[in-house]
This record gives C-alpha cells, structure tokens and sequence, in this order.
C-alpha cells in the first residue's frame, strides 16, 4: 500500500488549493461555506482506514475528527461510504465521497447525522492540499436543520409476514435510537410494503412504495403515543451490496407540543 501512499501525495503535490481553512472557530450559524482540510498518514486504502482533521471552521467538526472509509480503494478511484467521527460520543455523520486520484479531484456530500451533527448536510470539492504531507481540503457548502431526518439499518430474516426485519444503526432522529427495529407487512400491491417502527410507549405505521430493488419512499402520517401526530417522509436508498440501507428525508409533528428532538 506504500504505492498508493506515493500517490496521494503526489496528487497532493501537483493539484491544489492555494490555502489551507482557518481554524475552528467559536460558533457557527445554521448554514454557510465549509473550509476543512485534513491529513491520510493512517490511510493505505484499506477499508475501515481513516484521515484525521487538522483545521476546520465549523465548531461541530473539530481539530481530531476522523473520517473512516468503509470501503477500499479501487485505484483510480474512491467511492466509498463515509462517516465523520468528532472526538468523544454521541456525534457522527454520514456521507460519501467520489474522488478519482489520477485527476485530484472528487466530491463528498453529508446527508444526516447525530449529536452535535444531527440535520448536518454538506457538498464539498476534495483537492490535494500540498502545504500538509498527506493532506487533502475540503471546500463547499454546509446546512443544518432540525427537521432533517437521516438513519442506516441493516436488513434480516424474520419472523415478519413478509419475512424480513431490518434494525437500525444510526439515527438523527433520538426516539428511533440504534438496535430500533422496522418490521414489515405485505400488502395487495407488491410495490407497496406496509412498515411499522415501535418504540417505548408508541408507535407509527406508514407505507413504502418501491420503484426498484433498492429505491423506495416511505410515508408515516400518524402515530400512538410519544409518536402522536408524526409525521415522516424519506427517500429509501442502499449500498453498493445492499448490506446498509439509509433512510433520509424530513419529519415533524402536527402540533408543536409534540415536537420533539
């Protein structure tokens, strides 16, 4: 992997940005330009590996964050799932990047997250950064809203009519939190997938309507409980191997007693 170390930092080297982004600043509005530049020492292309922050000047991605690639390089090319993980627990985000080495250019977009990252959302350009040895930037737009929902689940046998269950990972969303289990019903439409999400004290029933193997929409218009009045609508989406599935849209609930973070 030492060849593909030589070429990050050659393609650092030749194509970059003129400057690095300031440090973290003290405190950010909801939404503006996203200047972040990090270094890949610890990255070989490897699933898993990981590049660590070095500046950034959004206060929610500080100095020492990482960004770990779930899976490896295929050279030329990277594209991958991504997650970026701040120091200490409770935040992390999700996105991915497209980046092709023999041109030093790519993008990576942001489309939900927890913690402090809850409703993050992000376009960004990655280019070399040759004022840092392995360094690449990042150099984009950035958003957050409360509204935004974003979660990953992995999918099962089960006992379920249909026989599957699927249970999530990673949610923006706290009343679904990790190990939530979606279950689902068959219906008279074979696109059309009854889906049930059950929580303590509450619960919410909507309809996925599929338009192929891997993409579907997915409604949720009333609620028991804690999920009174909820209200959800997601765009359904996979991995390359369908092994993670993402769930990204926006909720709310129709009386604002009942909205909840």
């Amino acid at each position: 992997m030492q060849s593909t170390r030589r070429l990050l930092v050659a393609a650092a080297a030749i194509l970059a940005l003129s400057a690095l982004a300031p440090t973290v600043s003290a405190a950010s509005p909801h939404s503006g330009n996203l200047h972040v530049t990090k270094e890949c020492s610890a990255y070989n292309g490897g699933a898993g590996e990981f590049c660590t922050i070095t500046s950034s000047n959004l206060w929610a991605i500080p100095v020492g964050s990482k960004v770990v690639y779930e899976h490896a390089l295929v050279y030329p090319i990277l594209d991958t799932d991504i997650t970026l993980d701040p120091p200490g627990p409770g935040a992390v985000a999700f996105g991915h990047v497209h980046l092709d080495l023999s041109t030093g250019q790519g993008v990576a977009t942001f489309t939900g997250g927890t913690g402090d990252l809850t409703g993050f959302t992000a376009s960004v350009a990655v280019t070399p950064n040759p004022k840092e040895a392995f360094g690449w930037s990042w150099d984009g737009t950035y958003s957050f809203s409360r509204d935004n929902f974003y979660l990953d689940k992995t999918c099962g046998p089960s006992p379920d009519p249909i026989g599957y269950q699927c249970t999530i990972a990673h949610s923006s969303f706290r009343l679904f939190p990790a190990g939530t289990v979606v279950h689902y019903a068959a219906t008279s439409d074979p696109s059309v997938v009854r889906t049930t999400i059950r929580i303590t004290g509450g619960s919410t029933t909507g309809l996925c309507v599929w338009s192929s193997a891997v993409n579907a929409i997915c409604t949720f218009r009333s609620g028991t409980g804690r999920l009174d009045d909820f209200r959800l609508r997601v765009v359904v989406t996979a991995n390359a191997d369908a092994s993670v599935w993402y769930w990204n849209g926006t909720y709310g609930f129709r009386s604002d007693h009942h909205h909840r973070k």
